[in-house]
Formats: C-alpha cells, sequence, structure tokens
C-alpha cells in the first residue's frame, strides 16, 4: 500500500454514518460522565464565600489627597496583600476561631484582588458556613490592618466594608465544566471509533482498491451460483483482457479460508480455455495436500512437471495440484 494512503480519508457522509453507527456507545459515555459530574457535586460539601475590603489609603487631615499619597499606596497594595495571607495573620485567627485547619488550608480558602484603577484591596474567604466566611474575613481585616501598621509602620490602611457573605453556595464543579466534560468525553469516545476508521485499512468498497492500493478496479463477485454469477466471471474475464493483454500469469490470492480463490481460479481459466486459450490452474496452497503428486513435489525436485500436470474437463484448461503433504 502506498504511503500516503495509511490513513483513510473521510468524508462527511463517512464521519456521519460513523456517528449513527456508534451513537449508543457515544451517547453513553456522555451520560456517565454527566452522573459522574453529579455524583461529584453532591458528594462534595458546599462552599461559601465572603467578601471585605480595605482602603489604602486614609486620610487623618482635612488637606485633601495627593498624587504622592496615591503613588504610594498603589505601590503598598501587594505588600499588603502579602502580609494578609501571613502566619502572623493567619495563625492567630486559626486558634480565635477554632478553625478546624492549618495554616495551609486557611491560605488556600483566602484570597485578595485589588480591582484595576482603584486603591481598594478586596479580601476573599471560603469555608463550609456563610458566617464562618464572614468571620474569617473580619478577623483577617481586623488583624490584618494592626500587623501591616506593627511591621510596616504604615497607618494608610482602614476598613472600607466588613465581611458580606454570598447566598449562593459553590459547588464543586461550576456550571460550564459541568456541561463540557460529558460533552468531552462524547467527543472522546467518539475520537477513538474515528481513530480505529482512520487507521482500518481493510478493503470494503471500489474506493479502497484503486485509492488505497493504487491498482485498477476488475470487477465485483457477490456469489458462487447463478445467473449473476456468471455474470461477474464473465466481466471480470473481459477485464482481465482489456488491462492485461500480454499477461501470460495471473495471481489469484486471499488472506483467509473459504474466500473463494480456487473458485475463481477455475472459472476464469474455464473462460478463457473457452476463447481458445491453454490455461494452466496452478494450486499453490500446499497446506491442503491431494492425494496425488504435484507442487510440492516439483519444489522438492522429486517430480516432473509433466507428470504433475493433469487435464481438466473443459479442452484446453490444465490443473496442476498442490501436491502430497
Amino acid at each position: 500500500m502506498k504511503q500516503e494512503a495509511e490513513l483513510r480519508q473521510p468524508t462527511l457522509e463517512d464521519l456521519w454514518i460513523l456517528l449513527r453507527k456508534n451513537l449508543l456507545p457515544v451517547a453513553l459515555a456522555g451520560l456517565v460522565a454527566f452522573a459522574a459530574v453529579l455524583a461529584a457535586n453532591w458528594l462534595v460539601p458546599p462552599r461559601y464565600r465572603a467578601t471585605a475590603t480595605l482602603y489604602i489609603l486614609h486620610q487623618e487631615e482635612a488637606g485633601g489627597h495627593t498624587a504622592e499619597d496615591f503613588n504610594l499606596s498603589l505601590k503598598m497594595i501587594n505588600d499588603c496583600a502579602y502580609l494578609l495571607k501571613s502566619h502572623a495573620v493567619l495563625d492567630p485567627i486559626i486558634g480565635e476561631l477554632g478553625l478546624d485547619m492549618d495554616y495551609r488550608e486557611l491560605y488556600d480558602a483566602v484570597s485578595t484582588a485589588n480591582p484595576e484603577g482603584t486603591r481598594l484591596l478586596t479580601i476573599t474567604a471560603e469555608a463550609a458556613d456563610p458566617r464562618e466566611a464572614k468571620a474569617i474575613v473580619d478577623a483577617i481585616c481586623v488583624i490584618g490592618m494592626q500587623t501591616i501598621r506593627a511591621a510596616m509602620d504604615y497607618d494608610q490602611v482602614s476598613l472600607y466594608e466588613y465581611g458580606i457573605p454570598e447566598t449562593e453556595a459553590l459547588r464543586g464543579i461550576p456550571l460550564p465544566l459541568c456541561l463540557a466534560i460529558p460533552l468531552g468525553a462524547a467527543a472522546l469516545v467518539y475520537g477513538l471509533f474515528l481513530l480505529t476508521f482512520l487507521l482500518d485499512d481493510r478493503i470494503y468498497t471500489e474506493s479502497d482498491v484503486t485509492e488505497g492500493l493504487g491498482i485498477p478496479f476488475l470487477g465485483e463477485l457477490p456469489g458462487l451460483k447463478g445467473d449473476e454469477a456468471r455474470q461477474s466471471w464473465h466481466a471480470l474475464r473481459t477485464e482481465l483482457r482489456l488491462c492485461c493483454k500480454s499477461c501470460r500469469c495471473i495471481a489469484i490470492t486471499g488472506w483467509a479460508k473459504g474466500e473463494g480463490r480456487t473458485t475463481t481460479a477455475l472459472q476464469l481459466g474455464r473462460g478463457l480455455a473457452v476463447l481458445g486459450k491453454k490455461v494452466l490452474v496452478i494450486r499453490g496452497d500446499l497446506r491442503r495436500g491431494t492425494d496425488s503428486i504435484g507442487l510440492s513435489q516439483i519444489l522438492a525436485g522429486s517430480a516432473d512437471l509433466s507428470d504433475c500436470i493433469r487435464p481438466a474437463k473443459h479442452p484446453g484448461l490444465f490443473m496442476l495440484p498442490p501436491g502430497k503433504q
């Protein structure tokens, strides 16, 4: 087979037929994945958030804010965000609130953000209870401001808003991901079927012969009996005569038992003999021996070709059996 033809080139019709043929396993994969997502969301306990806000510029005099104050507050936001999640702030909160978690767990449950173009710093905490989430962010604000003043000698941090808990619980898997996972599972299963189809080099259609193997398609033999079979043999004989005018040797092969290699050879030989040709049909399957000498004995050097050839019933047609095993 040609190197460039190792993979099939599917058409839209091929893709549609492949989907219809494997619709049940593809849909089943999506349903199983969706059920797994629902089970995961049901097993994972809900989480709640609460958010508090700090203002990184404290006005103590009536003179208003200066540009220097504004620039300084922007530079200090990152430092303040780091200190708010430090051991100096979170460790006392664990003990004060009696939280059933260590520093790393509380660190992962707390996040900070600075809205673009503002001097605000938001602190968000997640917990299994909305009241606990609010207590955590409130304590972070209070203890955090004290820690910032003590560590940085910076008194321009004020509490803008205490923690506001969210009423809607956070589930384990977001809704967009809940929909994407089943679709991805179905697409994955369909992709496996498509890959199998692309790597399948078996012959199904006429184009598989002409495009895949790069050889002409001579004909199709739907059956071995009746008028339809005789017409097929006649058409195959005609195609062979047209494309192999100077050919003196024709090989008929196959990979499985019972495919009709011997029958095809005999029918072609008979048809060519009817046209006045002398035809020798050589049965080359040495694994299926006969009681008479034949090809195996010729190859072994124990018999001559003239001794092994047998005339058939039709004039001009001769047989060379595979020989004794």
